[in-house]
Formats: C-alpha cells, sequence, structure tokens
C-alpha cells in the first residue's frame, strides 16, 4: 500500500521514525513529509501569510522524505500537489507524542490536522496518538526539544521513569496531553519560497532520501527500554491497523480514523471502538502576571468531562483503561438534521 506519512511533532520525532520503520517492514511504500519544527495544538491551520518552503530532508529514512516548514496541513497539502508522483492510499499522521482524544481537544490536534487533510483531499485520513504518562511525556518534550535546537546538553534526560498517572500530558491536544506545549502557536519559523512542481524530482526519487545539499534531521533523542517497547507494540499494531482501515474507507468519506494508544502498549492490548469524550476547555492561558505588558501564556488544562453517564465508551477512558481507542471521525456528520 502506498502510504503519506506526516505528524505534528516534527521530522526529528522518534515517534515517527519507529512508524516508518514498522510501515517500512511491513511491506508498504512509503513518502515521507513532516514539518521541520514541532506543530502541536495547530489543527488544520494552513500558513496563508507567508511562503512556505519544502526540501528534502536530510536523512535516510529509505524512503522519499521531505520537511515543510509549516504545519501538518502544509505538508499534506503541499505533498499531494507538488512532491508525490501519484496520490497516496491513505494519508497517515503520527505517531503523536500524546493522546488526542475527547470533543474540547480533537480540532486542535495538529496530528489530527494533518489525517483531516487527507480526508479533504478524497483519501482515508488516520491519526496515531500514543499516551504517555505525565513524567515520561515533559521528559520526552524537553529532549526532542534539546535535539531539534542541536542542544545535546541535557539529550539524555529523556526519561526513565515510569508508567503511573494516565491524566497525561500530551503534546498536541485531545484532551489528552499537552503539559506544556507553549509552542503551540508556532505556525512555523520558516522561510521563503514554496515548493512547486516537484512532481518529476518525486517520481525520480529512490530509496535513498538524501541529497548533499539537503539540511541535516536532527537526531531524535534516546528512548528509555520502557518507551521503546511501547512504541514498538503501538507501531505494530498500526502497521496491522492501517491497510485494513483504509482498505474499509470509501473514497471521498471525508473520514478520520483517531487511534490512541495507551500506556504502556502491549501486543495483546485490545481495540475498542468509542467516541468522543464530551470535555470542555476553558481558560488554557496563565492569568497575565503584574507588569508582563498583556501577556498571557498557554497552561494546559485537562478540562472538565461532561459526558453523560450511559454514554457509549469513550476514547478518554478507554485508553486510560488500557485500550487501543479507535473513533471514527465522520465529518459528514456534522450539522446533519
Amino acid at each position: 500500500m502506498k502510504l503519506l506519512l506526516t505528524n505534528d511533532d516534527g521530522i526529528a520525532s522518534a515517534f515517527l521514525h519507529v512508524l516508518i520503520r514498522a510501515l517500512r517492514d511491513a511491506g508498504h511504500e512509503l513518502f515521507v513529509v513532516a514539518p521541520k519544527n514541532e506543530q502541536s495544538w495547530i489543527g488544520a491551520a494552513k500558513s496563508r501569510h507567508r511562503p512556505v518552503r519544502s526540501e528534502r530532508a536530510g536523512r535516510d529514512f529509505g524512503c522519499p522524505a521531505w520537511t515543510v516548514d509549516g504545519t501538518p496541513a502544509d505538508c499534506v497539502n503541499i505533498a499531494l500537489a507538488h512532491l508525490l508522483p501519484a496520490a497516496p492510499d491513505a494519508v497517515v499522521s503520527g505517531i503523536n507524542i500524546g493522546y488526542n482524544a475527547s470533543l474540547g481537544f480533537i480540532l486542535a490536534s495538529g496530528t489530527i490536522g494533518g489525517a483531516w487533510e487527507g480526508a479533504a483531499h478524497g483519501l482515508p485520513g488516520i491519526a496515531l496518538s500514543q499516551h504517555l504518562a505525565p513524567d515520561v511525556f515533559e521528559q520526552l518534550r524537553r529532549a526532542q526539544k534539546h535535539a531539534a535546537t542541536g542542544d545535546t546538553s541535557t539529550t539524555g534526560n529523556t526519561g526513565t521513569t515510569g508508567n503511573t498517572g494516565n491524566t497525561g500530558t500530551g503534546s498536541d491536544t485531545a484532551g489528552n496531553t499537552t503539559a506544556g506545549n507553549t509552542t503551540a502557536g508556532n505556525t512555523v519559523n520558516g522561510s521563503n519560497t514554496i515548493a512547486t512542481g516537484n512532481t518529476t524530482a518525486a517520481a525520480a526519487a529512490t530509496a535513498s532520501d538524501t541529497t548533499t545539499d539537503a539540511p541535516t534531521v536532527a537526531a531524535a533523542p534516546p528512548l528509555t527500554d520502557e518507551v521503546s517497547a511501547t512504541l514498538a507494540a503501538t507501531a505494530r499494531h498500526a502497521a496491522a491497523l492501517i491497510p485494513e482501515l483504509a482498505r474499509a474507507t470509501p473514497p471521498r468519506a471525508f473520514i478520520v480514523h483517531n487511534l490512541n494508544f495507551p500506556y504502556p502498549c502491549h501486543d495483546h492490548s485490545e481495540l475498542r471502538r468509542t467516541v468522543p469524550a464530551r470535555v470542555l476547555v476553558t481558560r488554557l492561558f496563565a492569568p497575565q502576571p503584574p507588569g508582563a505588558d498583556g501577556a498571557h501564556h498557554f497552561l494546559y488544562r485537562p478540562g472538565e468531562d461532561i459526558t453523560p453517564p450511559g454514554s457509549p465508551p469513550t476514547d478518554r477512558a478507554a485508553v486510560e483503561a488500557g485500550f487501543i481507542s479507535h473513533t471514527v471521525l465522520d465529518y459528514t456528520q456534522i450539522g446533519r438534521l
């Protein structure tokens, strides 16, 4: 199966790299187009007010790969119009660092935004997110930030502690996990020329995606044994589920499959069909301190779950109970009478 991969944690994310290896080992034909920098909490935003630049990734992923100095939605839109030689069978976004669950957060998720951009092109969209314990998430976030900026002084601090605490701190949204993504508003930092008309170059791309003039992709921070085992199991589940979900999704269905994986995840972890939890999200910015000159800073809050008793199983509850959550986001149902 031919798959376009993106994410919102950026091209240097180890979670993306593990997914690439699992899908490549499963025999899929892959194209990777991921943000140059982290784009968490950006939703389906596109970079309207400046040119967006794409360039070949300076790392050999074993498949053609590009970076885009824009959002996940920018990545998918530019990839489908200008980089890939032909349309893929599905667009896969993730694996996100932190889960993406509940109505209050799903629309803010850059991971789901990338998958939705595929659905908006008439393709199956599949979003993958990994729940993490709060301390593990925070250590991974800091390590990835240092790796992305080239500061290796603390890259060893990738988390050595465990699997307690399921209220999450994630990186993307979805009601879940994001203790401190102050970079959410990064609709990018970058540059000035949009890549166009690169279909010919993409068609000539070889299995190696390194080029002599491509910028170097920072090495992903190392993972602890526990995180590595969970991530490997999640990637194996994803490699089995992605082709099944892509084949089951009709063309132009405007459907995103939102998959959230528990922490820890095992080969025997069971899949549950779920609905988004109903979560109210308020006060995501800290009060303005004295002398701050009007500045407000992002402050993650898990929100208030107001899911009525007796409702179908929710994404958040399923993941926190150790199940793999599969929610079908059918955008044709919005506003239906």
